[in-house]
């Protein structure tokens, strides 16, 4: 046993090896507030001309948000 599992800090990781997720509110709905937040950014880049209709603007609506 070593001082991390002996009641010292606790695992930086879940049983299926990926990281532990931050920032998650309890209640909150993380696939609203990614499409949410992906369809304000693309108005913000259209409404500075910086992005149109296309490919680009597809795939920045479809990507998944990492927190």
């Amino acid at each position: 046993m070593t001082a991390e599992t002996a009641g010292g800090a606790a695992p930086t990781s879940r049983p299926d090896n990926t990281p532990p997720r931050t920032g998650q509110r309890a209640g909150a709905d993380p696939a609203g507030e990614s499409r949410a937040a992906r369809e304000a950014m693309v108005a913000r880049l259209e409404a500075d001309g910086d992005l149109g209709p296309g490919p680009v603007r597809e795939a920045l609506l479809a990507l998944d948000r990492e927190v």
